[in-house]
């Protein structure tokens, strides 16, 4: 589980907006299957690059990044691009 709670699979239509919105709550840090997948996922990447000791390692340096709002504010910044 790597830290992450046990959830129910959730079925996404592929619509752009819903994704959209699913991505904004991911990187909002809101709870939820979509922001365990991309905590997950990124926690992966950081561990295969050797930006993270391990996976558990990985997974605590994304929720700390989403936890702060640094996430949130480098979208911010994005969007005013």
């Amino acid at each position: 589980s790597a830290g992450l709670p046990g959830r129910e699979r959730i079925a996404v239509p592929p619509e752009v907006q819903v994704h959209a919105q699913l991505n904004a709550e991911a990187i909002a840090g809101k709870p939820g299957p979509a922001t365990d997948q991309a905590t997950l996922t990124a926690g992966v990447i950081l561990s295969l690059l050797k930006v993270a000791s391990d996976l558990n390692d990985g997974i605590a340096l994304v929720r700390g990044v989403l936890e702060s709002g640094a996430a949130q504010r480098k979208l911010e910044q994005a969007r005013k691009f």
